[in-house]
């Protein structure tokens, strides 16, 4: 009867404490550490196993109607000597630099649509671009050496781009002209992009596009928007009372706004008006409508003179991207992966 006993037990026993001795094991073995903790993109490939060439790239000239395939580095040099002016500082120069080249190979792994089969257009589309010796005919044209100090600036960072855990950025956006503060990617193009949040952006009103002002008739301004929103009911009666600011983004453009019965976003009204950007005031005086708009561009990302306002004050490039692009590094491509 004894032995029974012991037997039994040994039997409603030895699952119990093997098993907890296992599920110990089995725990200490599988622990789920969140992804971002370790923060090594394991599933991600690095570009450069990718079944692309990373020395050339194709570009869409528009004037031609055709495409051309040139060298990475020439075709950065053709950006920055046609977004940048080559007066800037040199840091800023290379942080130009290093962003037109990760928007290049961004647009490797995901062609412009409008480039008739290259990567990239050569247009304000994606970014412009000029043949780099017609440029240096122009720039050096009166032996100032601008064309070479841009040169230097590129071999200066040469194969290096910029990246965000490690990864590709997909989106470096940069424009001409800040208000003094850039916007959020998820204000202007609806993405929320980690990287791309409303940053300050000082001392730029030395840009000649700081503070523009546009200026149309009462009844030009009334007929364009009529045109296209024929339900407003906007006329030269109602007009004064009729223009409301409804909301601001972070970086001061403008939201949304209501004129007569129709609410707009605000880079809506931007393209509709011809304006340089979304912030902007409206002022209606007597038979004319006086827009005073500030900034230029989209202000997602980099702004290029505040890059250079920076790179004047001994911030170096890495300095200038990492405030602009929020948690981004610069880092080799062969070091970096794509999503």
């Amino acid at each position: 009867m004894g032995i029974v006993v012991i037997v039994l037990l040994l039997i409603f026993l030895i699952p119990i404490i093997f098993g907890t001795i296992i599920n110990v094991k089995s725990k200490n073995k599988d622990v789920e550490i969140p992804k971002e903790d370790l923060n090594l993109n394991i599933n991600l490939q690095y570009i450069k196993d990718l079944d692309i060439d990373l020395e050339k790239v194709k570009v869409f000239i528009s004037k031609k109607n055709k495409v051309e395939e040139i060298s990475l580095e020439e075709y950065v040099l053709g950006v920055v000597s046609s977004e940048m002016p080559a007066s800037f500082e040199r840091e800023a120069l290379i942080a130009q630099a290093i962003l037109a080249r990760t928007f290049v190979l961004s647009k490797k792994l995901n062609p412009c649509k409008k480039a008739n089969g290259a990567d990239i257009c050569d247009s304000v589309h994606c970014q412009a671009y000029t043949n780099a010796k017609e440029k240096e005919k122009s720039l050096n044209k009166n032996n100032n050496g601008l064309f070479n100090k841009i040169s230097e600036a590129i071999k200066e960072c040469e194969s290096m781009v910029l990246s965000y855990n490690e990864v590709l950025v997909r989106y470096p956006q940069y424009f001409s002209t800040s208000s003094g503060r850039t916007e959020d990617a998820k204000s202007v193009f609806a993405m929320d992009i980690p990287y791309l949040k409303s940053v300050e952006s000082l001392g730029e009103e030395i840009s000649p596009k700081y503070n523009e002002v546009f200026t149309f008739s009462l009844n030009d301004f009334i007929k364009k928007f009529n045109s296209k929103y024929s339900n407003s009911n906007l006329n030269t009666k109602n007009i004064s009372n009729n223009i409301q600011i409804i909301s601001k983004n972070p970086g001061g453009t403008i939201n949304e706004l209501k004129i007569g019965g129709v609410s707009i976003k605000g880079t809506e009204f931007r393209y509709m008006y011809g304006l340089n950007s979304a912030n902007f005031n409206i002022i209606v005086d007597k038979n004319k409508v006086i827009i005073e708009c500030f900034g230029y561009g989209h202000a997602v990302g980099m702004s290029q003179w505040g890059a250079n306002v920076m790179a004047k004050n001994k911030k170096n490039h890495k300095e200038i991207l990492q405030h602009y692009y929020t948690g981004c590094e610069v880092i080799p491509i062969n070091q970096c992966r794509i999503e």
